[in-house]
């Protein structure tokens, strides 16, 4: 995803959507990180070799990146995934036929939402990427 990011593709194709699974690998947790040395100058591009970044990377991530559930069943990463993102950017995955349908399930019924954000998690954001219906 990273290198995404910096090949400009997401300045070229701004309406490109990635979905990344497993609450975004870890990308919700460092959101910050990530912007940290653009942010202290640290970063010095190349453009023969990347393009210079319209935003910082976190904005991408917000903005191009969709996270599924995908078998996690920790309400820290569920709760760090939701704050960092929204769930406007989450679908639900299970892993199945590696993880239990209904634990996700019963998982993801036990977090506490408001009913948009249940279903924008259940349906919205899936039926935004052309994925089933709503």
């Amino acid at each position: 995803m990273m290198r995404l990011i910096l090949s400009g593709a997401f300045d070229a194709f701004p309406k490109l959507r990635i979905i990344l699974g497993h609450y975004g690998e870890g990308f919700p947790f460092m959101m910050n990180r990530v912007d940290r040395p653009f942010l202290q100058g640290h970063v010095r591009t190349d453009p023969k070799v990347a393009p210079k970044l319209r935003m910082m990377p976190s904005d991408y991530l917000r903005n191009n990146m969709v996270v599924s559930t995908s078998g996690n069943y920790s309400p820290d990463a569920f709760l760090c995934t939701r704050n960092a993102l929204g769930t406007k950017q989450m679908v639900v995955g299970t892993d199945y036929p590696f993880e239990d349908m209904t634990a996700c399930m019963e998982f993801l019924a036990a977090q506490r939402l408001s009913e948009e954000e249940r279903r924008q998690l259940n349906f919205e954001t899936a039926a935004g990427l052309g994925v089933g219906t709503v």
